[in-house]
């Protein structure tokens, strides 16, 4: 029995892990559309480095 786990369970985690990221794999190109890197976005308007990027 523990051989029957040994060769299965690994087989399995495997083929979930594939079928999982064929499904969400093309989402997660969508994900580029929703994040943000601007540093106004992050830092307080009183920010040096904020009120910088203004000037």
């Amino acid at each position: 029995m523990p051989r029957f786990f040994r060769i299965v369970l690994p087989a399995l985690v495997t083929l979930v892990w594939i079928a999982s990221s064929g499904v969400g794999g093309p989402f997660f190109g969508l994900l580029t559309e929703v994040q943000s890197t601007s540093q106004n976005d992050f830092l307080p308007a009183s920010a040096e480095s904020t009120r910088a990027l203004e000037l």
